[in-house]
């Protein structure tokens, strides 16, 4: 089905772009989740768009954080939290830190749209 085909082609494009994001910009958030698009991946990049929005995330958070997204991850809460902290510093420019929060968050919005799309035309069993 083509409709399907161009949503997920969209759907990549924009993972990607979402992905080129924090691999400079805050790197620790990127080391979080293979997936990107993943359902818990963009709720925490919504949740915490910019690295000063997750300077309080300590273990405490990060569990409250993963049993409200019922992810389990087969990991404890401190080990994501160690992947931030001791991730690589991104680049830090303060008059980019909004314009770039807010492009997480249109791509994270963007995604969300398109997985559900992509999900609406794809056929039962496929």
């Amino acid at each position: 089905m083509r409709t399907r085909e161009d949503l997920a082609e969209m759907r990549a494009a924009a993972a990607n772009q979402l992905a080129a994001l924090p691999e400079t910009w805050w790197p620790g958030a990127r080391s979080l989740s293979a997936d990107i698009e993943s359902p818990v991946a963009l709720e925490f990049l919504t949740r915490y768009p910019a690295p000063a929005s997750a300077t309080r995330l300590g273990e405490g958070r990060m569990a409250a954080f993963c049993a409200r997204q019922h992810y389990s991850g087969r990991r404890s809460a401190a080990e994501p939290v160690t992947r931030l902290r001791t991730a690589a510093p991104g680049t830090f420019d303060e008059a980019l830190t909004p314009a770039l929060r807010d492009a997480v968050l249109a791509l994270a919005t963007v995604l969300r749209a398109l997985n559900v799309a992509v999900k609406d035309v794809t056929p039962t069993g496929a």
